[in-house]
């Protein structure tokens, strides 16, 4: 009977490894309009988280992030400072990470990718400087992704707008992966973080061992 309860929970687990997680990615600008739709679907939609991103200004002109749940009136603003902190942090944490960061690009799977921009400014020659600069810049990251990542049916079209005035992204994607690889990235950043834990403990013990020797030869004991 033990037997059978535990090869049932074996099998449930091995199949929620297996499951997917999807993530929905809609991105809107059109000058100050602007939104960054995040849709997250498990277990067939069973699960679903959704979450609504603008910037904008409060009264003082401060600019700020505004986080939505789709499905809650609240919302959650922040500094964009701090925003911007928080990413400069993330960023100096990656650095260590990288081995997760290019498993997990190595495990995703991206079946639809869609990114229409309209570039408009008040002078051609800045327009046309500025289109070419971000095409560059799309297609060259486009296919550095490419080389990690499988990536599906893709539409980028970026083009300059010389009758308008104002700059347009529309940008759609799915990106699908599975638990399992989710929770195999945790235990790699886990094992890493405590080894680098370790390593500093190590390393401070070392440097006031050091300090204490000098200090003791030139008798401050």
């Amino acid at each position: 009977m033990w037997l059978l309860i535990i090869s049932i929970i074996g099998v449930a687990i091995a199949l929620l490894c297996f499951s997917t997680i999807e993530f929905e990615i809609k991105i809107f600008v059109n000058n100050a309009e602007n939104y960054l739709f995040i849709s997250m679907r498990w277990l067939k939609g069973l699960v679903t988280l959704r979450y609504n991103m603008s910037l904008g200004v409060d009264s003082k002109k401060r600019w700020r992030l505004l986080i939505r749940k789709t499905d809650n009136a609240a919302a959650r603003e922040t500094p964009l400072q701090k925003v911007a902190e928080s990413i400069k942090r993330w960023a100096s944490s990656a650095k260590g990470l990288k081995a997760v960061i290019l498993y997990i690009l190595s495990v995703v799977r991206i079946p639809y990718i869609q990114l229409h921009m309209s570039i408009g400014l008040y002078d051609a020659a800045v327009t046309a400087l500025l289109t070419g600069s971000i095409q560059s810049l799309i297609y060259i990251l486009f296919s550095y992704a490419k080389t990690r990542t499988m990536i599906g049916d893709a539409d980028i079209n970026i083009k300059p707008n010389y009758a308008g005035n104002n700059i347009t992204v529309h940008g759609d994607g799915i990106i699908r992966l599975r638990l399992g690889h989710i929770i195999i990235a945790s235990i790699k950043a886990l094992k890493i973080i405590i080894m680098d834990k370790i390593k500093a403990v190590i390393k401070n013990g070392r440097t006031a061992s050091y300090t204490r020797h000098n200090a003791y030869h030139h008798g401050e004991y």
